[in-house]
Formats: C-alpha cells, sequence, structure tokens
C-alpha cells in the first residue's frame, strides 16, 4: 500500500490514531453485511482526493485488504477538489470528497466521456466536529422569539435570485410572521468571508448555488478567532442578526433554530440524532466519486470496495474514527442500488440535504 497525504509523519498520526478517535457511534442494525467475491481479486486500486477524509479512507484501505490482500492500494489525500480532475486524468479509481465539485470539473468529465461522474454518499458528515463536513445550523440571536425558518425563507433572506420559490425578497422579521416592535426590525443576515466550504455548502443545500444578495454581512478570521466563530459572535451581539455556522460554535447568547424543507414540515432542530439519521436539513455528508459508464460493469476491486464501504464493516470504520458519522441504513440500500444503475441521472444540486 502506498500512501502520500503529509509524509511519513502523517501516515504515523493516521495509524496512531485510527480506529479510535473519540466513541463509536452507534450503527443502524439494518445495515447490510459485507460477503466478499469468492475470486481472489489482484491488482492496484487509486485513491485520490479529500484530506479531511483520510484517516476514515485509510481505515477503509486496511479493511478492504483483510478481504483482499492481494489488492495493491495507493491513496493520495490532498484535497477534495483533486478528485475529480484525477478519475479524468485516469489517475484515480475513486475520489473520496466531502463537498459537491465544482460545475467546471463535472462539464470537463462530461465533455470527455459523454456522462457525469457517478457520485456516491457514503457517510454522513460531522454533527459538531470542525473542518468535517459539519452539520450547518441556523443562529438568531436569543432574545430573537422566531422559532423556525423553512429552507425557502433562508433562501429568501440570503439570495439574490431565491431559486426556492419565495416570491420576494424577506428583508424584516415582520415578512416571518414577527409583530409588535419586531415587525419592521430589519434582518441583517452574517455569513463567512468567500470563499469557504460551508458558505458554499450552504448555497447548494439552500441557495441552490445561487447568488448571494448585496448587504450580507462578512466575517473573517480574526487573532484567535476563527472565522465561524466570529460568524456567531456577531449574532450574539446584533438583536436584528441571523447566521450560520457549526454546531461546535454555539454558545448561551444565541439559539439555533429547526429547519424544515417546506412549510408544512416536519421542522426539525439540529441534534447529534437528527444528524446521525439524517432527518435534519442541513446534515451534510462525505462522497466517493467513480467513472461508470452507463449500462457497464465497474472493474471489479472498485465494485467490491464500494460494495465494503457501504456495508455494515464499511459503515463500522465511519463510526469507530469518530469524527463523522455512519449513514442511515435506507441511505446505504439507496446508494448501492445507484452503484447498479450509474450516473443515468444528473447530478443534483442542493435544495434537499447532502445532494451533490
Amino acid at each position: 500500500m502506498t500512501f502520500r497525504t503529509g509524509g511519513f509523519a502523517a501516515f504515523c498520526f493516521l495509524v496512531a490514531n485510527f480506529p479510535a478517535m473519540q466513541a463509536a457511534t452507534p450503527l443502524d442494525p439494518g445495515l447490510p453485511d459485507y460477503v466478499p467475491v469468492p475470486q481472489n481479486l489482484t491488482g492496484i486500486l487509486h485513491v485520490v482526493g479529500s484530506d479531511t477524509m483520510d484517516v476514515v479512507t485509510f481505515g477503509w484501505i486496511q479493511l478492504f485488504r483483510k478481504y483482499h490482500p492481494n489488492i495493491h492500494v495507493t491513496i493520495e489525500a490532498r484535497s477534495s477538489l483533486t478528485a475529480c480532475p484525477a478519475l479524468l486524468s485516469g489517475a484515480a479509481d475513486l475520489g473520496t470528497i466531502t463537498r459537491r465539485p465544482p460545475d467546471d470539473d463535472i462539464a470537463a468529465f462530461e465533455a470527455k466521456f459523454g456522462y457525469k461522474p457517478l457520485i456516491l454518499r457514503v457517510g454522513g458528515g460531522s454533527y459538531a466536529v470542525e473542518d468535517h463536513a459539519h452539520a450547518i445550523a441556523v443562529y438568531v440571536n436569543r432574545s430573537n422569539p422566531i422559532e423556525r425558518l423553512t429552507l425557502a425563507q433562508l433562501d429568501a433572506i440570503y439570495s439574490r435570485e431565491r431559486k426556492l420559490g419565495a416570491p420576494a425578497p424577506i428583508l424584516t422579521w415582520g415578512q416571518l410572521g414577527l409583530t409588535g416592535e419586531w415587525a419592521d426590525r430589519p434582518i441583517v443576515p452574517y455569513t463567512a468571508r468567500r470563499p469557504n466550504g460551508i458558505v458554499t455548502a450552504f448555497q447548494e443545500s439552500v441557495m441552490l448555488m445561487g447568488d448571494f444578495r448585496v448587504g450580507i454581512h462578512e466575517r473573517t478570521n480574526a487573532p484567535h478567532t476563527r472565522v465561524l466563530t466570529a460568524v456567531v459572535a456577531a449574532v450574539a451581539e446584533d438583536p436584528n442578526g441571523i447566521g450560520f455556522a457549526g454546531f461546535a460554535q454555539g454558545n448561551a447568547e444565541v439559539k439555533s433554530l429547526p429547519i424544515a424543507l417546506t412549510a408544512e414540515g416536519p421542522y426539525v432542530a439540529g441534534t447529534l440524532a437528527t444528524a446521525l439519521d439524517q432527518t435534519y436539513p442541513l446534515t451534510r455528508s462525505i462522497y466517493i466519486a467513480i467513472n461508470k459508464p452507463p449500462g457497464q460493469p465497474l472493474a471489479p476491486n472498485v465494485q467490491e470496495f464500494l460494495r465494503m464501504v457501504l456495508s455494515r464493516p464499511g459503515q463500522q470504520v465511519i463510526a469507530e474514527e469518530g469524527n463523522f458519522l455512519p449513514l442511515p441504513a435506507a441511505i446505504v440500500k439507496e446508494q448501492r442500488k445507484r452503484l447498479e444503475d450509474g450516473p443515468s441521472r444528473p447530478v443534483q444540486r442542493g435544495g434537499v440535504p447532502n445532494s451533490p
């Protein structure tokens, strides 16, 4: 096995810290077992992509080689942005990613092959672990009486284009149903300065990759203060403020709001349980992208690796690593079917949770 992410020190760190960085997350009892194919698989498997997923990917590789010891595996964990170009060039069999690939990368792939890469959800993002595709919390000041929001309302607060269908921009708290002294108060939206991973994830899930409207207040890193903490601090100081960050950044001066996909509900609060079962609408996921021609089988090594990842042992690797979250059985079943069906449908955009 060949490992490239930051030299021998990084390799030793991964070995020392896998499999248990924190207590394991319970697995869905409905997850399928992994039954290896009976034939003796050989050859090489190249994995290129996310450095954030390096520990999980290394764990999958360790497990895979227990089942298939004659397969040589290489891994280059540098950035999610390296995954699609590596698939395009043939340098990778599997691309690990924590966010939707750029449109230009997908377009270049489709121009060369005539179809889009197949992007499979292989794990849940974290609940409140920074830098691990964490769920997105929407914060308002503790004094604000607003109790909940829909994705379309968030889109109308932040987006210039309102792709989720709101008829007009939402500029005051009264437009969200607040009365009395709150009716005419302006909504002051805060965000991290772009480019930023959580901002892109918010654009995908809430704004369908629309542009931010004029008047958004951006925050940056400051000495001893990371940017998402700065966003929440701004909301804590501004009674009219709203902002999004991770659940790790919450404090006593703000509150996170339950979110619904539509006005019909349900409105779901962000908790570890709702991130784990992926019912919270702003939960995120981690992915593996592959080159799968429609109607053609995958190479056996790639097929088996993905079957193992989308199984109880593969999800156990995620649970034991302790940062990301394993998937519910229903989502695993859906992704295994997509593995069989291939990239016959377009890569989805946002507006629903966890879709590239």
